[in-house]
């Protein structure tokens, strides 16, 4: 029996000794112990989860400098590495306790935001030299391979584990790969110690249905229960798009009252075997679009996982895709019925547009060395300014890794860079 248990022993024998007969204040007393306990469970829960997601945005981060060719890119995007490493930064200090030691990652994460902030300081003037990009490939390395240890850990505590003891045998299963890489062979300079768009544009003013009619309760009924059948009053939704609410039994339907188009919906999804393709899967759920009163419309992003394929349509106008203009849908594979869908953006965004005249030329686009172009398309894709930018996308592989960039139509300039990851879970993914 250790030291600190005769103590917690003779503390409890004097409490009971003093405050004989006070039952309830014990009783008090064990409540908020019990509360102070989850409370700190909860906060340890919080700096690990913000750990796991710092990094694998991190790593996100660091592919996409990989496979950009404008300085400007990259150091926007390492600007961004040096402010995720800050972040990691505190919340590993949170996880730092007796079980798990997390000093020697604090120190990598530091040394790492160092680097990237080192080198954002000297783009977009002065390029990355080979031998620094050599140093960023060899950290990104070591940022993946830690980010799969938290990830694994947490696998393990939904198992059963303890959190702090399989985050150190991780961190120590890893001690092979983040030795190998010494960190005194990058040579920091003293100075940095000094120191795919499914969101749109959601300005909430839905342009769609400015100037529409509104229609009564009862015509939205009537047209959800064309499609339905029965459907069940279940209130209304207000915001930026007033909505009526139906219960459709399994799962219920969200019409706007200006207009009476669908706002959200949400089925119940039939077990079964898959016998649809998700080709079939695009083709029913483009003719229920139609149905719904959404024309135009064409799948530009589609993942499927298990019995469900996910469907993002755009508009397409002219051979140009609107990415401001999309809805998102989910279709079961079991009977190609569409189970979710949501038209938001679409409903905030779709308005009539002028024709996209002036285009600088596609084939200057300057590419890094080594990416394998599988398609290149005019998009308008939304801004962090809640603006529209006409762009040129262009989609390919690079390193095996697939990428869809974007430039300006005319000045050709790098706008975005998303990469495309495969999850266990949810199955393709951009970010």
């Amino acid at each position: 029996m250790d030291k600190r248990t005769n103590l917690r022993i003779i503390a409890i024998v004097v409490c009971l000794a003093l405050v004989a007969g006070l039952g309830v204040s014990l009783g008090f007393l064990a409540s908020r112990t019990k509360a102070f306990n989850l409370e700190m469970g909860a906060v340890y829960d919080s700096a690990y989860y913000a750990t796991l997601d710092g990094l694998g945005d991190t790593e996100n981060k660091l592919m996409k400098v990989q496979v950009s060719n404008y300085n400007k890119t990259k150091k926007d995007l390492l600007q961004e590495v040096y402010t995720n490493c800050e972040v990691i930064g505190v919340s590993l200090a949170r996880l730092n306790n007796e079980d798990f030691d997390s000093t020697n990652l604090m120190k990598f994460i530091n040394q790492l935001g160092g680097f990237a902030s080192y080198l954002s300081k000297k783009l977009p003037d002065e390029s990355i030299t080979d031998e620094e990009n050599q140093k960023l490939l060899k950290l990104t390395e070591v940022v993946t391979a830690l980010e799969k240890a938290f990830a694994e850990a947490g696998e393990q505590v939904a198992l059963g584990g303890n959190l702090y003891n399989t985050l150190q045998e991780g961190i120590d299963t890893l001690s092979g790969v983040y030795d190998a890489f010494d960190l005194t062979t990058v040579e920091y300079p003293e100075m940095i110690y000094d120191g795919p768009f499914s969101d749109g544009l959601l300005d909430r003013t839905p342009k769609f249905l400015d100037g529409k009619e509104e229609v009564s309760r009862e015509t939205a009924k009537e047209r959800v229960e064309g499609l339905y059948g029965t459907a069940e009053d279940s209130g209304e939704v207000s915001g930026a798009i007033p909505s009526y609410l139906f219960n459709l039994g399994g799962g219920s339907v969200e019409v706007s009252k200006v207009g009476g188009y669908i706002v959200e919906l949400a089925l119940e999804s039939e077990d079964g075997e898959v016998n649809y393709s998700k080709e079939q899967a695009i083709t029913s759920s483009k003719s229920f679009l139609n149905t719904l009163g959404y024309q135009g419309m064409e799948a530009v992003w589609v993942s499927v996982n298990g019995d469900t394929a996910y469907i993002n349509f755009a508009f397409v106008e002219n051979g140009v895709i609107y990415y401001p203009d999309l809805i998102k849908v989910k279709v079961s594979l079991v009977d190609v019925r569409v189970i979710g869908l949501e038209a938001q953006n679409y409903l905030y965004n779709h308005v009539a547009r002028d024709a996209i005249s002036e285009r600088g030329n596609v084939e200057d686009i300057s590419l890094k060395e080594g990416f394998e172009v599988v398609t290149k398309r005019v998009s308008v894709i939304p801004t962090e300014w809640n603006t529209e930018i006409a762009t040129y996308e262009v989609a390919g592989r690079y390193e095996d890794v697939f990428y869809y960039i974007y430039y300006d139509v005319v000045t050709l300039e790098e706008i975005k860079v998303m990469r495309v990851i495969q999850d266990e879970n949810q199955g393709e993914l951009i970010v």
